[in-house]
């Protein structure tokens, strides 16, 4: 895995549109990059009816560990403690040079403001329900956070809203002895709505109304350095189906995280859902009628 972190203050002045004002001695732009392989293996054995089949598969995979990934960063010193900035990043399989999420800065697109009063952060950012970017609660319910395939936090483990949303505004609180407090909506979640089925292709609903969905979150964390705890709970409407269908609406409540005892730590997480979606769930259903 080679991480490239390359810091240059003189780069405001040959990216003069992402960021307002001149550059000065307390701006900084930062372009950074994951590139992260792996060989992978996978032995497969099933039997389906009587029906044994084998499957050997080696394969070079990306993002083994952590996502591959390039991106742009900056920040401007106002004084008093505040701060404005922007996060741009953009995932990448490197065994392919293929864009993930069909999009380029699919990952996170946010411009954000800090100070005494906490962060808020507007635009494309991971959900509290999920296990990516500042304002998410689960993402070290594994010691593999998010990457690892089966082992780590994803939506085919037990996350059924492991997403990120666009079109939001989130705010985290400043720490609070050792609390922090989130708030998190979406006027437009990461999904592609068929809002009009007499059309030919998918087309995306309209920002704010009901042909897209809307997320509303809020949880806290906690962690003193040997007891990390966090806590989501979120309602999520849902945009109609292609079949015109509107699904109803889902609520969650998310949970978990760690305790370190000398150099042993333990990990754990839990979820409970309703009328949500769980890939996890539709893959152990399809292995119970299978058999």
């Amino acid at each position: 895995m080679l991480d490239l972190k390359i810091a240059a203050l003189t780069a405001a002045l040959a990216l003069p549109c992402l960021i307002s004002g001149p550059a000065s001695a307390t701006s900084q732009i930062t372009l950074f990059g994951v590139v992260d392989d792996g060989v992978v293996h996978t032995y497969e054995k099933k039997n389906d009816k009587g029906k044994k089949t084998v499957k050997n598969v080696t394969e070079l995979r990306s993002g083994v560990y952590r996502g591959a990934r390039w991106g742009i960063k900056g920040t401007e010193d106002l004084g008093n403690g505040y701060s404005v900035g922007f996060m741009l990043d953009s995932g990448f399989k490197d065994d392919d040079g293929s864009q993930t999420m069909n999009r380029l800065f699919g990952r996170e697109s946010t411009l954000n403001v800090m100070g005494p009063f906490g962060e808020l952060y507007l635009g494309r950012i991971g959900a509290i329900t999920s296990a990516a970017g500042p304002m998410a609660v689960a993402a070290w319910y594994t010691p593999f956070g998010s990457s690892c395939g089966q082992f780590a936090v994803t939506s085919l483990s037990y996350m059924f809203n492991f997403q990120r949303v666009d079109n939001s505004v989130s705010y985290r609180s400043p720490k609070i002895g050792d609390t922090r407090f989130l708030l998190q909506y979406s006027r437009d979640v990461d999904a592609l709505e068929d809002i009009d089925p007499q059309r030919v292709g998918i087309q995306h609903g309209e920002e704010g109304k009901r042909t897209t969905g809307h997320y509303y979150g809020t949880g806290f964390q906690y962690n003193n350095g040997k007891v990390d705890f966090n806590f989501g709970a979120d309602h999520l409407t849902y945009s109609k189906r292609t079949t015109g269908e509107k699904p109803k609406s889902s609520y969650s409540v998310t949970f978990g995280g760690s305790v370190k005892h000398n150099r042993l730590k333990i990990y754990g997480g839990a979820q409970v859902f309703w009328h949500g979606t769980s890939a996890w769930l539709f893959t152990y259903n399809n292995l119970r009628v299978g058999r």
